[in-house]
């Protein structure tokens, strides 16, 4: 049995869009709460590449991305997705 990569399922367009969703919501939060990127990299124990990665829609390791979250407050959260109804 082949396992499918994210890139896969979701294809392309889709992977890259939610990066991106992703990468806003971090910036949104850390600049509400007034941290500079390096700021953010030293509270949450990582260097300062993954949040410039992420903050402009490039992948990064899912534990530092649930460590960043976990500074600013945001949850990572995984759920179903509503079912694809075809008309």
């Amino acid at each position: 049995m082949k396992l499918c990569t994210k890139k896969q399922i979701l294809g392309p367009s889709k992977m890259k869009n939610s990066l991106q969703d992703i990468g806003h919501a971090i910036y949104a939060q850390r600049t509400f709460r007034r941290l500079s990127q390096v700021e953010l990299a030293e509270l949450a124990g990582v260097t300062f590449r993954p949040i410039h990665q992420i903050e402009n829609g490039r992948s990064i390791r899912l534990e530092t991305l649930i460590r960043i979250c976990d500074v600013l407050g945001l949850d990572v959260d995984i759920k179903p997705r509503a079912p694809v109804v075809k008309s």
